[in-house]
């Protein structure tokens, strides 16, 4: 049950094909937000069809572009396919709120026993802070090394280290 003030999250995107007619120019202006339209084709142009149900439209909804999407925070029984497997770094577009070096640093101490050194930096969130602490070279370096799962630079993780 649902809390009156509580969020709910619905997580959706357009599907490929939308983005594709949307690229080529296909889709036209409705004059209702509520429906989509394929333009006029120009005199020596063909459009692609719209089928619903086995008919081509040249009006329909939206709702046949939109994709749902899994969303929340994963588990430890779905990490093991991941890359990136830890979520433990503030988050950097909540409310205003940026994450901090004190942030970094907690971060850093919390990972320093790990076997693998890359596995410390496998955390979307502190890339995307190195990328702004640093530079975004040094972090796409970095995230390489996590994607890959090879162990990052010792000279780099030195330099980390430094801000501890």
């Amino acid at each position: 049950m649902k809390e009156q003030d509580q969020i709910e999250v619905e997580c959706y995107m357009a599907s490929d094909q939308c983005q594709a007619l949307e690229r080529d120019a296909v889709l036209g202006d409705s004059g209702d937000a509520k429906k989509m339209i394929i333009r006029e084709p120009k005199s020596d142009e063909a459009m692609p069809a719209v089928l619903r149900e086995g008919a081509p439209v040249k009006e329909f909804e939206p709702d046949f572009f939109l994709v749902s999407l899994a969303h929340g925070q994963p588990n430890e029984n779905n990490t093991k396919f991941n890359v990136l497997k830890r979520y433990d770094f503030p988050v950097m577009n909540r409310f205003g709120k940026k994450p901090t070096p004190n942030d970094f640093k907690s971060f850093m101490q919390g990972s320093k026993g790990q076997k693998n050194n890359f596995e410390r930096f496998a955390c979307f969130q502190a890339l995307l802070y190195l990328s702004e602490m640093l530079d975004i070279d040094t972090a796409l370096a970095i995230g390489r090394s996590v994607a890959h799962e090879k162990n990052v630079d010792s000279a780099l993780v030195e330099l980390l280290e430094s801000f501890i």
